[in-house]
């Protein structure tokens, strides 16, 4: 018995090694210029439902949001610097939560940090993408105004 406690607090040493530590995300937010293109109000419709999402990029680094009966904001940090490339990478945490349903039937976790990355497709258009890839960009926003 004794060598199976030790064997299997060496295989739990061992395999801890590999995970990840599990940490929160810093973001440092990004203060964004009079005029960034991002400022404003934005719609995600989702496919195949009478739902959207609203997001409101502000200048001071956050975002306004409602999906569904979920309203919450975030925080995020964007590479502004000129000639970062086509893609600009963003980090979003969640910050504030009403702890509804969203768009899908889910609901946020305060805290959660989401790393996409924006493809501009246009002045009032631009997709959302896993990785800097445009295969792998699936969500259209589309701008509401420039509040």
């Amino acid at each position: 018995m004794q060598r199976l406690n030790i064997f299997l607090i060496a295989i739990c040493c061992v395999v801890s090694t590999f995970l990840p530590s599990v940490q929160a995300q810093e973001v440092k937010r990004t203060t964004l210029a009079t005029g960034h293109f991002l400022l404003g109000t934005w719609q995600l419709s989702v496919p195949n439902m009478a739902c959207h999402e609203t997001y409101k990029f502000k200048v001071d680094g956050t975002v306004a949001m409602t999906s569904g009966e979920q309203v919450g904001e975030s925080e995020f940090e964007i590479d502004t610097r000129p000639g970062s490339g086509p893609f600009l990478r963003w980090v979003d945490r969640l910050i504030k939560d009403n702890g509804e349903l969203d768009c899908l039937g889910f609901k946020a976790e305060v805290g959660h940090v989401a790393t996409n990355y924006i493809y501009v497709v246009g002045n009032d258009r631009f997709v959302v993408c896993r990785e800097q890839n445009t295969k792998k960009c699936s969500q259209l926003f589309v701008r509401q105004g420039k509040d």
